[in-house]
């Protein structure tokens, strides 16, 4: 008996990545996404206000240990080099790092706009930081999420 519907599992009974793990993943790394726009397009990133509020390059640090495990994803295989395996059984705690970064890098670059009485700044800052909140708890809460981190295939060969 399977532990989740059959949907979630691929042919070898390992279970795949979520639509909502993909999500994370791929929101967590925005941040990159946001700073590259920033060096290419730099007069459409500083006129809108929730791009430039995260594209600064303090936010590559935290958008590293997301990057990482996004990178680790591609690795799942029997004979994945045992970085990437520590990556993986370590995916969700570096996923929550990530957005806990995340959350303290745009608390400490946009103090002033939290501070401030002005309220379209003030809604765009809760915005994020209640959109962030809100994903570390849905991934610290998942079951699905933790048992998908814990599997990995075994290598074929003992090291």
């Amino acid at each position: 008996m399977l532990k989740y519907d059959a949907h979630h599992y691929d042919d070898y009974l390992k279970l795949k990545i979520s639509n909502f793990l993909w999500f994370c993943l791929l929101y967590g790394v925005r941040h990159l996404v946001f700073f590259c726009l920033l060096i290419s397009i730099p007069d459409y990133v500083t006129s809108v206000d929730w791009l430039n509020a995260q594209s600064n390059w303090f936010f590559i640090i935290s958008d590293t240990p997301a990057a990482l495990v996004l990178l680790a994803v591609g690795h799942r295989l029997p004979e994945a080099h045992p970085v990437m395996r520590w990556i993986w059984l370590h995916g969700k705690h570096l996923l929550i790092s990530s957005y806990i970064l995340g959350v303290c890098v745009f608390l400490c670059l946009n103090y002033t706009i939290i501070q401030s009485q002005d309220t379209n700044n003030i809604f765009l800052a809760l915005t994020l930081l209640v959109t962030d909140i809100l994903i570390i708890a849905m991934i610290f809460k998942s079951a699905l999420i933790k048992d998908i981190f814990s599997e990995f295939p075994p290598p074929l060969i003992e090291k």
